[in-house]
């Protein structure tokens, strides 16, 4: 009786080792690892800046990641995904609008982003607009955080009165002499911050907000913490 009890145990545990063990054909049905060019593809679909779709995920890429993290609710920051984060973005989601975020324009410091958040009348609800690259403040120079309102746009060049040379593409001015602007070249918004307290944006970009209705009133919103 001993025995069989004893065998009996056994065969138990070889069944139950067995189940918990996934047989070839079930490992080999695993979704695969969403590979780089996969990532970026996915991020640009979602409406994130990344840059050219090249393969590498470079800084430009992890700017596009940082947005993607915060628009789907996780936290914000430039880290290389994990491959869950990787099968995550590849299914598609749809953007959300953060609580904080205002209706008007959300820059991320961390991520050197801008969200451009608008209202529709007829559904009566908010929606992410656009979302561009930016490049905020610089250590020594940062860009103010708080909550703020455009009141003040210039719509031609201009010349910086603080740094003669220095010339702002657009400028609309948000808080003392900080505002959202292009540069002498669009190469001039880096990945991470490097302007003297305003906000550097591509010119395209620029000229879709003025287009669009950006403006006196708009607000602004400026948050979060760069780690270099």
């Amino acid at each position: 009786m001993r025995n069989f009890r004893r065998k009996s145990a056994a065969l138990l545990f070889c069944v139950l080792s067995s189940s918990l063990v996934a047989s070839p054909s079930e490992a080999a049905t695993a979704p695969p690892v969403p590979t780089n060019l996969a990532v970026e593809i996915a991020l640009q679909r979602f409406g994130a800046p990344t840059g050219t779709a090249d393969g590498v995920l470079d800084q430009k890429a992890r700017r596009g990641l940082c947005v993607w993290r915060e628009l789907t609710k996780h936290k914000p920051t430039r880290a290389l995904p994990t491959d869950y984060e990787r099968q995550l973005i590849v299914a598609a989601p749809k953007p959300t609008i953060p609580y904080y975020m205002v209706t008007g324009l959300n820059i991320n410091r961390a991520c050197q982003s801008l969200t451009w958040v608008a209202f529709n009348p007829v559904t009566r609800m908010r929606f992410v607009k656009a979302t561009f690259p930016v490049s905020t403040g610089q250590p020594s120079f940062p860009t103010a955080s708080g909550h703020f309102k455009i009141y003040f746009t210039v719509n031609r060049w201009q010349e910086s009165t603080l740094y003669p040379g220095a010339m702002m593409y657009r400028p609309m001015y948000f808080h003392g002499g900080m505002a959202v602007h292009g540069s002498a070249t669009d190469a001039l918004v880096m990945t991470y911050p490097a302007s003297h307290g305003c906000v550097r944006a591509l010119h395209r970009d620029i000229d879709r907000m003025w287009t669009e209705g950006v403006g006196r009133g708009t607000p602004v919103y400026v948050y979060g913490t760069y780690v270099f």
